[in-house]
């Protein structure tokens, strides 16, 4: 027998009895007895319990969200997500985790040449109950183009990709989709550890989108650049260190699991209905490491944290050739 019993404080305790024989009449009838009783302690292990007794959010159970990009940044923030109460995640990327990922990823040296969305979805289900996470080991825009990603079933997607030139196009093609669109969160990391950012877009169909970031005020001839970027444009920060054939953005794990929180939260809020606008948030870090690599920062990067916050909704371009925001203007 499992009894639920109210608290005067709120909320209620459970505990549970097993009665073992019975006198003329039931026990739980009145004046009936038990030849023996035994106290069961109970530990409840239903969903709505665990992820609000982890801190998480139960009404997030139901949602479905498309994580894009599950390096970095992105490993660290599939598993915040699925924490936070997100059930259903859909993993995107067709990258394999290798021996240079080892430091900054949140995966480990066991999951050496596996799918990076498949030993997410390994650990987060072992980890994790009642997770279902969903692996698609491609590229997004194969994903798009042979119909096992369809963007119209979720509820917001997340680009953690670090490719802008990617983004850009996906930005505009969720914007295109009008009404029928998800909103979607923008992740991204700066280099040698001067800040991160996370851009929401679409959230109650107001202005503002990742394109917004990239045009420059009218009779601005400039390079394509990111408004918002605390390092100055026109700067190469890719890395080749010796026995390594690719170029690599240089930032460590706290940096990426600093920005992951900062999307994971922006996430939750939009999801939950707290966040009514489009904001973009940012955080700053130090910049010496990259001035003595002989790199320069942008105006922005001198801001206070209270300055970015004040500002974080005036992102959106009145000149924007995507979603032609009204006009405001970005420091």
């Amino acid at each position: 027998i499992i009894v639920k019993l109210p608290r005067p404080s709120g909320g209620a305790s459970l505990f549970g009895l097993r009665y073992e024989g019975q006198g003329q009449m039931h026990p739980l009838r009145d004046k009936g007895t038990a030849k023996i009783l035994t106290p069961i302690n109970i530990h409840r292990l239903d969903r709505g319990y665990l992820v609000g007794r982890g801190g998480g959010t139960p009404t997030l159970g139901n949602k479905q969200l498309l994580l894009v990009g599950c390096g970095a940044v992105g490993g660290h923030l599939a598993f915040e997500l699925a924490r936070a109460g997100i059930l259903n995640l859909t993993l995107v990327d067709n990258d394999s985790l290798e021996m240079e990922n080892m430091c900054r990823h949140v995966r480990g040296f066991r999951y050496l040449g596996k799918s990076k969305p498949e030993s997410l979805k390994e650990e987060i289900e072992a980890q994790l109950p009642y997770v279902r996470v969903r692996a698609v080991p491609k590229k997004i825009e194969v994903a798009l183009a042979d119909g096992a990603i369809d963007l119209r079933a979720y509820d917001l997607v997340v680009f953690a990709l670090g490719d802008p030139t990617v983004e850009l196009s996906l930005n505009e093609r969720i914007h295109a989709m009008g009404g029928d669109g998800p909103m979607a969160l923008f992740a991204w990391l700066e280099p040698l550890g001067i800040g991160g950012h996370a851009l929401l877009v679409g959230n109650n169909r107001q202005g503002g989108c990742f394109e917004c970031l990239y045009t420059q005020p009218e009779g601005d001839d400039g390079h394509l650049a990111n408004r918002a970027a605390f390092a100055a444009s026109g700067q190469t920060f890719g890395r080749a260190l010796s026995g390594c054939g690719s170029l690599h953005t240089p930032y460590g794990s706290i940096d990426a699991a600093r920005t992951a929180n900062l999307a994971a939260r922006l996430a939750i809020d939009a999801l939950t209905g707290k966040e009514e606008g489009n904001p973009l948030l940012s955080w700053g870090g130090e910049a010496a490491a990259l001035r003595e690599a002989g790199f320069r920062t942008s105006p922005l990067h001198g801001m206070s944290g209270h300055a970015l916050h004040r500002y974080r909704y005036n992102s959106p371009a009145s000149n924007c050739k995507v979603c032609k925001s009204r006009d405001v203007s970005y420091p």
